[in-house]
């Protein structure tokens, strides 16, 4: 199963926790001391990010949560990229 330990910062999980509740995953409580974001859809893996115990910038994802992740982030671009467009004097 593929990952990714640097795609997703820690300031932004809320916002990715956000995002995949409108996706149609539940948020469910954490199991152990590294996950920080435990969620679940009916008909697939559970979604799981991981972090070490003082990682102080980036948590571990993959297998689902890995193709969530980065099409959060694409967006997330895409919206920074239009506020930037409208915020400019014409």
């Amino acid at each position: 199963m593929s990952r990714d330990r640097s795609l997703l910062h820690l300031s932004k999980l809320d916002a990715f926790r956000a995002f995949c509740e409108t996706q149609g995953w539940t948020n469910v409580p954490v199991k152990g001391t590294y996950e920080r974001l435990r969620m679940t859809k009916e008909g697939c893996d559970p979604l799981i990010v991981y972090a070490k115990n003082g990682a102080k910038e980036h948590c571990t994802v993959y297998g689902t949560g890995l193709h969530l992740a980065r099409d959060f982030i694409k967006r997330q671009r895409v919206q920074k990229a239009d506020r930037n467009k409208d915020s400019k004097p014409a």
